[in-house]
């Protein structure tokens, strides 16, 4: 909802982690993304607190809100695709 990623293990299913949303700024986050995630798997915690990237940072309620809204390609102003 805020265009920046997720990062972070899911504490529910131990073993599984979350690296989504990265967007255009991908090329940025995906170096330092790797490294945290290996952080996590190997240390179990990351070296930097990364808060700003948890999924818990949404109230649940507003998410489940901005999920039920349906918007076109178009209203998000995004080029059309051809593939």
């Amino acid at each position: 909802m805020d265009t920046e990623p997720l990062l972070e293990p899911i504490e529910e299913l131990p073993g599984l982690f979350v690296g989504l949303y990265f967007q255009a700024n991908g090329l940025a986050y995906n170096p330092r993304a790797g490294l945290l995630f290996a952080e996590f798997v190997a240390e179990g915690k990351t070296s930097i607190d990364i808060p700003a990237f948890s999924p818990s940072r949404f109230d649940p309620a507003e998410s489940k809100a901005y999920l039920a809204t349906r918007l076109t390609e178009s209203e998000l102003g995004l080029p059309i695709r051809r593939h």
